[in-house]
């Protein structure tokens, strides 16, 4: 009788691991576009300064609390500090002149910081609107030379690339 036990006890158990659900592992990401200016911006960028805009009612301490945390673009999605993380996001891309925007988002002499900082004249504007949740605002980057800025609360982040 004991074997009879044992071939029931091994008979349970396989049946156990045949039902249980098997998870395929995550294959790897794919490339997120051959457009440079894409490839340029898949990275994890850390906040390396920042000012404020016209009117802002973030304090300049505030703004500050942010340098060091990082901005994670995926191929799939993001990962700000300012919002919550995105696993599927639409892209929109964008040329833009460093001074229009200047112009459009009132920051006047802070362009040229953000110029000193390393952003070119010429950039690259990139909408992320998350697609997997709600109706939440864009994270809305800029693309200029090896650097990017980002506006959120009242203040514009510098970033640099975390691994340069």
């Amino acid at each position: 009788m004991v074997p009879t036990v044992r071939l029931a006890s091994v008979l349970l158990l396989a049946f156990a691991a045949c039902g249980a659900k098997h998870v395929a592992p995550k294959a790897p990401a794919e490339p997120v576009s051959d457009d440079p200016d894409v490839q340029a911006l898949a990275h994890t960028w850390i906040i390396d300064s920042h000012f404020l805009v016209k009117g802002s009612t973030i304090t300049d301490k505030d703004a500050t609390a942010f340098h060091g945390r990082t901005l994670v673009i995926t191929a799939e999605g993001y990962t700000s500090p300012f919002h919550p993380p995105c696993d599927h996001a639409a892209w929109k891309k964008s040329p833009r002149e460093l001074s229009d925007l200047a112009t459009e988002l009132q920051i006047g002499d802070s362009a040229a910081k953000a110029a000193n900082a390393g952003l070119t004249s010429d950039l690259v504007e990139f909408r992320m609107t998350c697609t997997d949740r709600g109706k939440p605002p864009p994270v809305i980057m800029w693309l200029g030379g090896k650097v990017a800025m980002t506006c959120f609360g009242g203040a514009c982040y510098m970033m640099k690339r975390f691994d340069e």
